[in-house]
């Protein structure tokens, strides 16, 4: 089984070059190459769920002509459209290794699975559409298809190669595999995850949630462990 599943792995990397319509190469003063702009704001990474960053969220043009129906936010943004034009849920997490992403997992993932339940378009973000809202749509795929979190990952990586969830999420997606891809407060792994990561980073930085949220808030162990 593992070598097939590897196997797979292997046979969905991509490369961004297979994507030029995603990206415009740029070049310095001298025409030497000086990296590339993306040029395409969200991506469909499945049939109805797009990934993007916040310039997608902020760009209703792009909303309208692709009929997104649904936002999913994953980061301190707030609500720019009114109620009427679409269902937005906002998730406020920092893009940070000791984010507790995964405890997120079981309210994106039903979020996702009304939109398609509905046959709803969602655009699922962050700021860049790199990290917090990848590791999100993973986990989704996860829990629906019982799928390794690499073999999900590359999924995702078809549509929207430069994908790159950071290490301490890459880290929960192995454990939410771990765990059976039910999250479960009360699982070991979970639980000895909160031992050794004792403070959620979801709102470091963001002086609105007050002097915690700069250096984190505590993890909070099931009320069954001692």
């Amino acid at each position: 089984m593992d070598s097939e599943i590897d196997h797979e792995e292997h046979t969905t990397k991509t490369s961004i070059d297979d994507h030029p319509h995603l990206f415009e190469k740029l070049s310095d003063c001298d025409g030497k190459p000086g990296g590339i702009l993306m040029t395409s704001l969200a991506q469909e990474v499945l049939p109805n769920i797009w990934i993007g960053g916040f310039a997608a969220l902020e760009t209703r043009s792009f909303l309208k002509k692709n009929k997104i129906q649904r936002i999913l936010s994953l980061g301190h943004f707030h609500h720019i459209y009114p109620e009427t034009e679409f269902t937005h849920k906002i998730i406020p997490i920092t893009d940070h290794p000791e984010t507790n992403i995964i405890r997120w997992f079981p309210e994106s993932s039903a979020f996702i699975t009304e939109a398609i339940e509905k046959d709803e378009r969602i655009l699922v973000h962050c700021l860049a559409g790199v990290s917090r809202s990848p590791t999100v749509v993973a986990g989704y795929i996860m829990g629906k298809d019982h799928m390794r979190w690499k073999v999900a990952l590359s999924k995702i990586k078809q549509n929207r190669p430069f994908v790159d969830p950071n290490a301490g999420f890459k880290s929960q997606l192995q454990l939410f595999q771990d765990m059976g891809y039910v999250f479960d407060a009360h699982h070991p792994a979970y639980r000895d995850y909160i031992k050794h990561h004792p403070r959620d980073a979801a709102h470091q930085g963001h002086s609105e949630y007050g002097n915690s949220g700069s250096n984190g808030v505590k993890n909070e162990m099931p009320d069954s462990v001692v």
